[in-house]
């Protein structure tokens, strides 16, 4: 008789629903922390660090000029920013190409004309840059002027489409 109301007891304490209305509201649910949030951080990190890599070292380059002695006209007019442009623009249209290979795309021709808008507005235009800077020395204030906003266009279009092409590469493919 006596374990049998201890047992009752012990079944109504567990039944009883424990009260949250006295803890904070920040501590009664975890935070939710979405598998797309987590996809769109991982790809935003990878993106950025992607371009430091790629502008750090022409920082470098700038820097070391700098110190040398060279004029910020100078420096602004080294060939360096339309080699990053040319390696910024072809790392976006080599992500086009990773994504077309590993998923179904549904519209093709959207990919085919996003990869030729970057071909035709900055990649293309870029390594004609580079090559003028090179060949006529001293270059022209409107090549160089070209050549900075080339750097501009490429570095846009590398950190947003490049965010929007890592989020779609990290994710699992659809099939």
């Amino acid at each position: 008789m006596m374990t049998d109301q201890i047992d009752r007891n012990v079944l109504a304490a567990t039944e009883q629903k424990v009260s949250t209305e006295n803890v904070a509201p920040e501590m009664s649910t975890p935070p939710k922390v979405t598998e797309e949030a987590t996809v769109l951080e991982r790809a935003r990190t990878t993106v950025v660090i992607e371009y430091m890599f790629i502008v750090v070292a022409a920082l470098m380059f700038m820097l070391i000029y700098y110190l040398k002695g060279r004029s910020w006209h100078e420096i602004i007019a080294l060939p360096e920013w339309s080699v990053c442009s040319v390696i910024m623009s072809g790392i976006v249209i080599t992500k086009f190409v990773a994504i077309l290979g590993r998923r179904k795309v549904t519209v093709p021709e959207r990919m085919s004309l996003m990869a030729a808008i970057v071909l035709i507005t900055a990649f293309i235009p870029s390594i004609i840059v580079l090559s003028m800077m090179i060949l006529l020395e001293p270059a022209s204030t409107l090549i160089i002027n070209a050549q900075m906003f080339l750097f501009a266009v490429a570095s846009a279009f590398f950190l947003s489409i490049g965010i929007a092409f890592s989020e779609a590469e990290l994710e699992e493919p659809k099939e």
